[in-house]
């Protein structure tokens, strides 16, 4: 999971404008847009609703990725979103717990 595209959902779902979002994260609207594209292939769902050129909502698995408890990437864990809308963690069944 790429922390960045992470940060710019963050701000998009904050702002709810990828113009305002990208100035704060100091890229373009079209890099924005791209980082948000990204991811939502990578959780298989997307975030959100875009109606019309400018207005954005968030969907029911944007809402749950933008309460979700990550604040910094190494305190993220690997996880996808499900079919249904729900978080799934995904660890290695080989991963020691020592």
């Amino acid at each position: 999971m790429n922390w960045n595209r992470l940060v710019g959902f963050y701000h998009v779902a904050k702002h709810g404008n990828f113009t305002k979002a990208a100035e704060n994260v100091f890229v373009t609207q079209s890099a924005l847009t791209h980082q948000i594209q990204a991811l939502e292939a990578e959780l298989g769902c997307l975030l959100f609703e875009r109606i019309g050129k400018r207005k954005i909502l968030l969907t029911a698995a944007g809402k749950r990725l933008f309460a979700f408890p990550c604040q910094r990437p190494d305190a993220c864990p690997p996880f996808r979103i499900s079919r249904n809308g729900r978080f799934v963690l995904e660890y290695d069944s080989y991963e020691s717990f020592g």
